[in-house]
């Protein structure tokens, strides 16, 4: 479970920079607030694996 959340925070921390290349090509709003969701998801997906780790029922 941890790798896949290590696998979305890594995909997402690509998306964000992507979409920020992009709005800096391009310079739209809609593309920054839509980096700025994927450089959210980043820490988030990590905390949710940690939570998972040290709550998890065995």
């Amino acid at each position: 479970m941890f790798k896949l959340q290590f696998q979305v925070a890594i995909a997402a921390g690509l998306g964000a920079v992507g979409l920020f290349m992009l709005t800096l090509l391009f310079k739209s709003g809609i593309l920054f607030v839509a980096s700025v969701i994927c450089a959210i998801l980043v820490p988030l997906s990590f905390l949710l694996g940690l939570l998972y780790v040290i709550y998890r029922k065995e």
